[in-house]
């Protein structure tokens, strides 16, 4: 749970931070970003609970999704264990 909230407020206190330099136009694109890749990352550890992989490939690929939110997506993706649907 705990970890949760940290993960949640990373996002958002990097993503959506009025100081960051925005584009021409005036608008910030990291807070978009940012709560797409939340999503993504919500979903690959949703998916990685429910997939057949042992307990201990669950941990170490919720792990890695955690610590690296953009690249441990991606690499969960490409190689992670598949869900119950995924097949």
């Amino acid at each position: 749970m705990i970890i949760n909230f940290l993960q949640i407020f990373w996002y958002f206190s990097f993503t959506l931070n009025p100081a960051k330099k925005r584009d021409k136009m005036g608008f910030e694109v990291g807070g978009i970003l940012g709560l797409i890749v939340f999503v993504a990352d919500i979903w690959a550890i949703v998916s990685t609970f429910q997939s057949r992989a042992t307990t201990g490939k669950k941990v170490l690929w919720i792990v890695l999704v955690l610590l690296l939110p953009v690249i441990g997506f991606v690499v969960w993706l490409l190689a992670g264990p598949k869900s119950a649907g995924r097949s």
